[in-house]
């Protein structure tokens, strides 16, 4: 049972018709419903709301500290990914909070059902990347759409805030991040994270050259300090060599792989539709070149 002390859902019935006022006037008419403050109601275990979701609500976490816990399940209805003529058309509803725990992604009701097999770990977390298939929407594919159209958790104040008060990324230095006001022909969101892309790599690539640099001029000159010489047996080669060959043989392993896995997204369905433009996008001509070479579909051309 949920009780007002637990943070029970609040709503605003026939907001969703007039949203004049809403703001003030809800929070004052208090309609939580497991029923007002100290009156012992509760929300049963077992009960349910019907609620169109345009009216005011509370949806957000419950925070108070000392209270007791309560468990929310946030369950979205959409199709599975698929892709048809080379277009990914059905997409999961825009404008909801989303808010999922980003490992949860990727997976379904019958993944949860057989979790014991299909959510362990590392499988859960590579399923929700989309590194390892299934039939959910990855949380790569929702953080896009939400990103592309700003909404909730991806607006530009968020954005700002989340540099601003959080500092950004914690486990990267703010100098290794974009900034607020990069430009975009996608999103504030969107500049800032190739803008983190980009400055992360940079200085990466900084890094990575400096300790090769210093780690073979200290083999270098342990050459030099044992007046060894390349000459000598192969059981007394150079440690200056062995470093070189040691170097290229790890940084040739790295490269490689990043060459496969770069080959495999570029080789997916959700590499090529986005390259073409054709993710998520409308499955009629909504444009005047009817020319333009469109999948068959049952809605008629745009007249």
């Amino acid at each position: 049972d949920t009780t007002y002390e637990m943070g029970a859902t609040h709503v605003c019935p026939g907001s969703h018709l007039c949203s004049a006022g809403a703001e003030k006037h809800c929070p004052e008419s208090n309609l939580a419903i497991s029923g007002p403050e100290g009156e012992g109601g509760a929300w049963k275990k077992g009960w349910g709301a019907l609620v169109n979701q345009q009216n005011y609500h509370k949806g957000m976490g419950f925070t108070q500290k000392g209270a007791l816990d309560r468990v929310v399940l946030i369950a979205t209805f959409a199709p599975r990914p698929n892709y048809r003529h080379g277009v990914e058309t059905r997409m999961i509803g825009q404008g909801g909070s989303y808010s999922l725990i980003w490992h949860q992604w990727g997976h379904t009701f019958s993944d949860y059902v057989h979790a014991d097999k299909r959510m362990t770990e590392p499988q859960k977390t590579l399923r929700s990347l989309g590194i390892v298939k299934g039939n959910g929407i990855t949380y790569l594919s929702s953080a896009s759409m939400r990103m592309a159209n700003e909404e909730t958790g991806m607006t530009p104040d968020e954005l700002d805030y989340f540099i601003e008060e959080e500092g950004g990324f914690s486990f990267l230095p703010r100098s290794w991040q974009g900034f607020f006001g990069e430009e975009s022909d996608v999103s504030d969101w969107h500049a800032f994270l190739l803008g983190t892309l980009k400055k992360t790599e940079k200085e990466l690539k900084c890094v990575n050259i400096g300790i090769v640099a210093v780690y073979l001029l200290l083999a270098l000159l342990w050459d030099v300090s044992k007046g060894k010489s390349s000459s000598r047996k192969a059981s007394n080669r150079s440690v200056f060599l062995q470093s070189l060959l040691r170097m290229a043989l790890t940084h040739g392993l790295v490269i490689f792989l990043a060459w496969i896995a770069i080959r495999t997204v570029e080789d997916s369905n959700w590499g090529k539709t986005i390259r073409a433009g054709k993710a998520y996008r409308i499955p009629w001509n909504a444009v005047e070149d009817e020319n333009v070479n469109y999948p068959p579909s049952t809605i008629p051309f745009k007249t």
